[in-house]
């Protein structure tokens, strides 16, 4: 797979089948969510439903890797009592490092759609986004440790 996910070919496809394009996010909390499985077909079979069952409108969206991101992630490992928490919190924020490679790079992008109350979602990820997915659940487990510890407000929100 490539370093990043090329968008305009989810635009020109979507506007190809008449579609119109909304480019944005979907709050897929107020709704059911429905998340197309990917061994089914890519996003033009995704497309070509949505057109078949009468949707007019797609949202498309994409998430960039962003120095901020990178930034906002780390974690303060002078916060951990315990030596071994905090040699893994100077791990993991060396590892984030090596995302700043991608600065700039649509590292996953979405189609969505709404019909009859329900929200239909593809996705695609780099695999470097997958990698970067899974190092912020280990962010998200070592900063719950410290909040458990100190009683401290969330920092990081899915």
């Amino acid at each position: 797979m490539d370093d990043e996910i090329n968008v305009d070919k989810f635009v020109a496809k979507a506007k190809s089948l008449g579609l119109k394009v909304f480019y944005g996010t979907v709050d897929e909390s107020s709704a059911p969510a429905v998340h197309w499985d990917n061994e089914q077909g890519d996003y033009v079979k995704f497309l070509t439903l949505a057109k078949d069952l009468g949707v007019s409108m797609v949202i498309i969206g994409r998430l960039v890797m962003s120095d901020s991101v990178i930034d906002g992630a780390k974690l303060d490992p002078e916060s951990f009592e315990d030596k071994e928490m905090s040699k893994m919190a100077r791990e993991l924020n060396d590892e984030l490092e090596d995302f700043r490679k991608y600065v700039g790079k649509v590292g996953s992008a979405f189609i969505s759609w709404v019909k009859d109350g329900a929200v239909y979602s593809y996705m695609e990820a780099t695999r470097w986004f997958a990698e970067y997915a899974n190092l912020m659940d280990v962010v998200s487990d070592l900063s719950d440790a410290l909040r458990e510890r100190w009683r401290l407000p969330s920092r990081h929100t899915a």
